[in-house]
């Protein structure tokens, strides 16, 4: 089972990497296991302590990777409408994108990056603080590449997730005897 939750989660990260809700399967996967531990006469796999950690450092990625587009807007002396918008730019994008390009996965990250500008720039250009389009670009840029960065970010704590699991479980399977070995 060790070696199952340590492959399932490598390609889970890789559907982190595709903004995927890969760490999310993971953690249910992990969650599965651990319900599942007396059929296969393991007291524990993963280990309740380590999901939980496992559950917050999800949390903590969807935050990283939602507030990094807001966070890039203000950066590029954006508004609130701008953050706004460059949050629900992505989420119909993402989802639009899908079925704009109908190649699986491609679609929805290209929308994720295109919703996000577009949303920002859409913010920026409308609303009682409307600004012109030769100012408004800055902060949809900057939204966009925050993005990127928040998105990256999401993947290191995603592989921190992984790690930790996977430590867990080999602590949980072999512990005494790795440490009778050293």
């Amino acid at each position: 089972m060790l070696i199952l939750l340590a492959c399932v989660g490598l390609v889970c990260l890789v559907g982190v990497a595709l903004n995927l809700p890969g760490l999310w399967v993971y953690l249910g996967f992990g969650v599965l296991l651990e319900l599942c531990d007396g059929f296969w006469g393991v007291d524990t796999t993963v280990g309740w302590l380590a999901l939980g950690a496992t559950l917050g450092l999800a949390l903590l990625g969807e935050a990283i990777e939602a507030g990094s587009s807001i966070l890039g807007a203000k950066a590029g002396d954006g508004t609130r409408r701008g953050a706004i918008g460059s949050l629900l730019g992505a989420i119909v994008g993402g989802i639009a994108f899908s079925f704009i390009i109908p190649i699986p996965i491609l679609g929805g990250l290209c929308g994720l990056l295109v919703g996000t500008f577009i949303g920002a720039l859409v913010g920026e250009l409308t609303g009682k603080e409307a600004k012109e389009i030769n100012v408004a670009w800055k902060p949809a840029l900057f939204a966009t590449a925050a993005r990127v960065v928040g998105t990256a970010a999401k993947v290191c704590v995603s592989t921190a997730a992984w790690f930790l699991c996977t430590a867990a479980s080999i602590y949980h399977v072999w512990g005494d005897d790795l440490l009778n070995a050293l």
